[in-house]
């Protein structure tokens, strides 16, 4: 078991480095986000939303999708039929 004064030292020391640094790094996110291009916005969004769900950012809209499901069941109802 960790001595305590320790845990609270470090804790102390934690806190006070933070409120040192946080304001800074606050301001440096604000200065990077004011920079942004959309082009890179958008790029940045795409690839944190595909390491989520993969194969996000590839284009597709609804009605390609929709397309895609009316063919597998056309070929599922083929099947079915007969034709």
């Amino acid at each position: 078991m960790r001595d305590r004064t320790t845990s609270d030292l470090s804790l102390k020391a934690f806190a006070k480095n933070w409120l040192e640094t946080g304001p800074l790094l606050d301001a440096m996110r604000s200065r990077e986000v004011a920079a942004l291009t959309e082009e890179e916005a958008r790029r940045q969004t795409l690839t944190l939303l595909a390491l989520w769900r993969p194969g996000f950012n590839q284009p597709m809209s609804g009605l390609v999708a929709q397309q895609a499901g009316f063919r597998k069941l056309e070929r599922y109802l083929q099947a079915r039929i007969g034709r």
